[in-house]
């Protein structure tokens, strides 16, 4: 869905749009205080009139090991100018070849679909990109994913975007093994005081990486209980079917209080 509000400044003509998921509710205003709070950027680099807001969930960080993707900024929710915003999404429709490129696994695509979108917007404004396919992290593809980045965006987490998934706790019920290879808010402040050589402050303790690596191994340890409880049973089919949701429902239970 699209919003547009006009800027805070009558003179301006200019409008600024909220792109949202469906499966999210804005509850406040609060983020747009971060909209000018990272400035600096390398303008080879930039594309944008201005830094689009965007999440931290799900922006990949090219240098995970589990998911390393590049080019992959989050599209849950987004904040920018109208100009910008289109200017991400105005790009060609996934042609049949690109969705299914690859021979040995077709039901694959040769991109994510935010992946697809940001690789497409930069070559449509003349850069270049060398990424082959979905896992093309050489050395150029990371510096570069971090230099158009931090020239581009501010990623900020779901609690400072104001969002309110439709899910209850989907930052800790959902996928926390997919969280767990995303910037979390702390480290991409960190990395654009590297990449644009700024000393934004940052907290000695990154709270939100803390609270991942808690969820992942929770995740973990429910699994493996049932693992080992299913073990016994010599009906295959019983045990594929039932040790899923015995995993799923101690990991809810364990959770439950965070």
């Amino acid at each position: 869905d699209l919003h547009s509000f006009p800027t805070r400044r009558s003179s301006d003509l200019r409008f600024y749009v909220l792109k949202l998921r469906t499966d999210f509710r804005l509850i406040g205003s609060d983020f747009l205080k971060y909209f000018d709070s990272q400035p600096k950027f390398n303008n080879k680099y930039r594309i944008f009139k201005h830094k689009v807001l965007a999440c931290c969930y799900c922006t990949r960080n090219p240098r995970d090991k589990k998911f390393p993707y590049a080019y992959h900024p989050a599209d849950v929710a987004l904040f920018g100018l109208t100009e910008d915003i289109i200017k991400l999404f105005d790009v060609p429709l996934m042609s049949e070849e690109e969705a299914y490129w690859d021979a040995k696994n077709k039901y694959f695509n040769q991109y994510m679909p935010e992946q697809y979108l940001f690789i497409n917007c930069l070559k449509k404004q003349g850069k270049t990109v060398d990424c082959a396919y979905y896992k093309d992290c050489s050395l150029k593809n990371i510096t570069e994913t971090e230099q158009y980045f931090t020239s581009n965006f501010i990623f900020i987490n779901y609690k400072n975007f104001d969002l309110l998934p439709s899910k209850p706790n989907f930052f800790a019920k959902n996928e926390p093994l997919s969280f767990t290879t995303c910037y979390t808010q702390a480290e991409f402040v960190k990395l654009y005081n590297l990449v644009q050589n700024d000393n934004i402050k940052l907290s000695l303790i990154d709270r939100e990486r803390l609270l991942i690596d808690f969820y992942f191994v929770i995740e973990k340890i429910s699994k493996a209980i049932a693992r080992y409880l299913f073990f016994f049973i010599p009906i295959r089919k019983i045990r594929k079917t039932y040790r899923p949701k015995l995993a799923e429902m101690l990991y809810r239970i364990l959770t439950y209080f965070f």
